[in-house]
């Protein structure tokens, strides 16, 4: 699973920082395990302001400005020890590494929330120099996936009953990507009364 949070809508936006969460789609994974095994970097956006030429919209920085200050302390606001751009996307490339067979044969599978985060991901690679690590045809959109086949979901999101809404930080993307897999697995046998 992958989620990133950005400072524009454009292909081409500056990246704040990106999750990444290994699961596979016959596992049972509780949501706190999930967010233990995420991959997580914070990137430097001042660099890719000034050395990647990547864009900022207001009406973003606008909508960031709303959200809770747990949430603009994991992505917005700068650090020491945010990561340059090539730094960053070395760390998730070894993240996603190919250790199996199956990707070995295949590559690995990224689901998103919407298509905007494999363009802007893309993107970025392209803005570094690089290839991305991730061919086009393995990306696939979670909204849709629940949309076809949870009974309920409301625009790409569907009630989990097992999982206390309050846990879920929205907008962190180690959060959103282990809320997305859990309703992504929601249908796959885990009983009602594991937290």
């Amino acid at each position: 699973m992958f989620d990133m949070e950005t400072l524009d809508v454009e292909s081409s936006a500056v990246v704040l920082s990106i999750a990444m969460i290994e699961f596979s789609l016959d596992e049972k994974p509780l949501y706190t395990d999930l967010i233990n095994r995420a991959t997580f970097v914070k990137f430097d956006a001042k660099e890719q302001i000034t050395q990647f030429k990547r864009t900022v919209n207001k009406e973003t920085i606008d909508w960031w400005s709303k959200r809770s200050k747990l949430t603009r302390d994991r992505s917005v606001t700068p650090k020491p020890d945010d990561v340059p751009l090539l730094k960053g996307l070395e760390i998730l490339r070894l993240a996603a590494g190919c250790q199996t067979e199956m990707k070995k044969n295949f590559g690995v599978m990224f689901w998103q929330r919407g298509g905007l985060d494999q363009l802007v991901f893309e993107s970025l690679h392209r803005s570094a120099g690089l290839q991305p690590f991730s061919h086009f045809s393995n990306w696939r959109d979670v909204r849709t996936a629940l949309d076809i086949t949870v009974e309920g979901c409301v625009h790409g999101y569907a009630v989990v009953p097992w999982l206390d809404q309050d846990t879920v930080h929205k907008h962190d993307p180690v959060a959103d990507c282990a809320y997305d897999i859990v309703q992504l697995l929601m249908n796959n046998g885990k009983p009602d009364s594991i937290v």
